[in-house]
């Protein structure tokens, strides 16, 4: 609240994020939401991608894969992570996280 009371504005990303703050006591007019999402209809699964290929997995490992291109706590990462330890005994299971690279836009 000390920042968020100091902040001549805010951005948040989802209108509940807004509705959270102004329920925690910040003023709606210092609040936009800008939405972070992607238009649906140009970006569908494709049956004709292959991970395993794209990135040499063998057939072999079951996949864990993470591809958002965000990683953090926000993203559910301590949740994988957590997973990750627990299964870090087991030869047949591969976590990967793609290296978006560089922005391209």
């Amino acid at each position: 609240m000390f920042t968020y009371s100091r902040a001549d504005h805010i951005t948040v990303i989802a209108t509940e994020f807004k509705t959270n703050l102004v329920d925690a006591g910040v003023p709606s007019r210092k609040i936009s939401v800008i939405p972070n999402w992607t238009d649906e209809v140009c970006f569908k699964p494709h049956s004709g991608i292959d991970a395993r290929n794209s990135f040499s997995i063998p057939e072999d490992p079951f996949v864990v894969m993470y591809d958002a291109g965000n990683f953090g706590s926000s993203h559910g990462m301590n949740t994988i992570l957590e997973a990750a330890q627990l299964l870090k005994t087991e030869r047949n299971v591969l976590f990967v996280f793609p290296d978006p690279g560089p922005s391209t836009t």
